[in-house]
């Protein structure tokens, strides 16, 4: 079964007209002629056009117009459809070792980050001592006896009150004691040192006057 590009040249051939001969009876451009008789369709402009240089070829050669478009449609779609003008093959993804290597190493760059990142965090943590706030009584406070002692710290920490008291803060680092002080001037030494004998202390001077 021939082509529409062999039946074009053929019939051309037949009625001794040379490439440029039919383009001047045509005139249709000799490259889109040698395309067409070649059936690169690739080289041709949009089918439409395509179409009517068919048309216009046929007439000018004494043949059926119908039939060479419909011969034009035949061999166009066989030469288009396996693959899409506008969507590429969609290609299978395909195993390979190397892929599953990359993948592996890309997993454990990434694990041995969060556990670099984890270790600085345990470092520190290791080597900043608790944070302390002591809330009452305030610096230099003048106040009677019983003083309720209150402060905040790292919860899981344990807290000395004038290196005797020990006491631990609830889940929120809260924390509270009552002390009995003597009149005059007094000092009280709080110490918070948390699971990795990490320290801090502070001292609130007050004095105690007699009710």
């Amino acid at each position: 079964m021939k082509t529409i590009g062999e039946i074009i040249h053929a019939s051309r051939v037949d009625r001794s007209l040379s490439e440029q001969q039919l383009s001047g009876l045509t005139r249709i451009d000799v490259k889109y002629i040698q395309a067409l008789e070649e059936n690169d369709f690739q080289k041709l402009p949009s089918a439409t056009f395509t179409k009517g240089f068919v048309r216009n070829l046929a007439q000018a050669l004494g043949k059926n117009p119908d039939e060479w478009v419909a011969l034009l449609r035949r061999d166009y779609q066989a030469a288009t459809v396996p693959v899409s003008a506008s969507t590429p093959p969609r290609r299978q993804p395909k195993f390979s070792f190397s892929s599953l290597f990359q993948s592996q190493t890309a997993l454990l760059l990434l694990g041995s980050l969060v556990f670099v990142i984890y270790l600085g965090f345990q470092y520190r943590a290791v080597i900043t001592p608790p944070a302390l706030d002591v809330i009452n009584p305030q610096k230099d406070a003048v106040t009677i006896s019983p003083i309720t002692i209150e402060g905040k710290t790292a919860s899981g920490t344990t807290i000395t009150i004038n290196d005797d008291l020990k006491i631990t803060p609830d889940s929120s680092g809260y924390f509270a004691a009552k002390l009995n002080f003597s009149p005059g001037q007094n000092e009280i030494k709080v110490s918070v040192t948390n699971r990795f004998s990490r320290s801090t202390t502070k001292v609130v001077p007050i004095t105690i006057v007699s009710q």
